[in-house]
C-alpha cells in the first residue's frame, strides 16, 4: 500500500535563485519541493506527487505553460498557482489555457500569494471529499465482485490474492476519483484508508454469513461441533489496522 504523504506537498518551479528563498520564507509551513528547470520539475514529478504548484512562466528549457500542460496530464484537478513577472495579459490568458488555477504576477504581496494558495488548496480538499465518495463506491464493487474467489483462498495464497485484488481496485477507483475532481495527492493519501474500510466491509459481510451458516446446521444437528468452531475461526475479521499491515 501506499505510505501517507505530508501534508501540503509543493512543488515550486522558479529559475530565479532569489525567486526560490523567497518562497522559502513564504511557504514555510507547506512541504517545499523545488525546481529551477522544467526538466527538474519534471523529475521530481515522476518521483512524487503534490498538492499543489508553484510555476514560474519563463523558465529556462520551456515555457511555464508546457510545463502546467505536462502536470495537468498527470493531475487533473491539482491547484497550480503561476508566479511570474510575465505581466502581459497574453501571458497570463496563454497560462490559464493551459491548465492554471490562478495568476500572480511579481512583485508578488505575500499576504494575497499566501491567501492564493489557501484558498485554491481547500477548493482541491472539497472536490477530493466528494470524489472519495466516488472512488469508495467503485472500490467496493470491486472488491464484492471478487471476494468469493479471494475467500477461496488461505494462507500466504489469500494475501496475495488480496494486494492483486487491492491493484485492481486502486486504478479503478483512481480513474474515478480524478473524473470526479479529486486531485492526485489527496488519492493517494486517502487510499489506504479507503481500500482498508472498503475490505474490513466485505469481511464482516462473510463473517456475518459464516456465523448464520453454523447457526442453521447447529439446528439441523442439535450442536455445535468443533468443525463449526473452525469454520468461524476461518473467516474471522481481521481489523483495518491489521488489513493494512498484514497485506501492505
Amino acid at each position: 500500500m501506499t505510505a501517507s504523504i505530508p501534508s501540503k506537498s509543493i512543488l515550486c518551479v522558479q529559475g530565479d535563485e532569489e525567486d526560490r528563498a523567497l518562497l522559502a520564507e513564504l511557504l514555510q509551513h507547506y512541504r517545499l519541493v523545488f525546481a529551477c528547470n522544467a526538466y527538474e520539475a519534471l523529475r521530481e514529478l515522476g518521483r512524487g506527487v503534490f498538492d499543489g504548484y508553484v510555476l514560474d512562466l519563463w523558465l529556462s528549457d520551456w515555457s511555464g505553460a508546457q510545463l502546467c500542460r505536462e502536470v495537468r496530464k498527470l493531475d487533473p484537478h491539482g491547484p497550480i498557482l503561476f508566479c511570474t513577472a510575465a505581466a502581459r495579459t497574453e501571458d497570463r490568458n496563454r497560462a490559464m489555457r493551459a491548465g492554471g488555477s490562478a495568476y500572480l504576477c511579481k512583485p508578488v504581496d505575500p499576504s494575497r500569494l499566501l491567501a492564493q494558495l489557501r484558498v485554491l488548496l481547500e477548493l482541491a480538499d472539497l472536490e477530493s471529499i466528494r470524489a472519495r465518495i466516488e472512488a469508495s463506491g467503485v472500490t467496493q464493487a470491486e472488491l464484492e465482485r471478487r471476494a468469493a474467489e479471494v475467500f477461496k483462498r488461505t494462507g500466504e495464497s489469500r494475501r496475495s490474492a488480496v494486494r492483486a485484488v487491492e491493484r485492481i481496485s486502486k486504478a479503478k477507483a483512481s480513474i474515478a476519483f480524478s473524473k470526479s475532481g479529486g486531485t492526485k495527492a489527496n488519492f493517494e493519501r486517502w487510499w489506504p484508508t479507503l481500500f482498508a474500510g472498503a475490505w474490513a466491509n466485505i469481511q464482516a459481510v462473510a463473517s456475518d454469513g459464516a456465523v448464520a451458516a453454523a447457526g442453521k446446521s447447529n439446528l439441523s444437528c442439535g450442536t455445535a461441533g468443533d468443525g463449526v468452531t473452525d469454520h468461524i475461526r476461518l473467516t474471522t475479521i481481521e481489523s483495518d489496522a491489521c488489513v493494512v499491515a498484514r497485506y501492505k
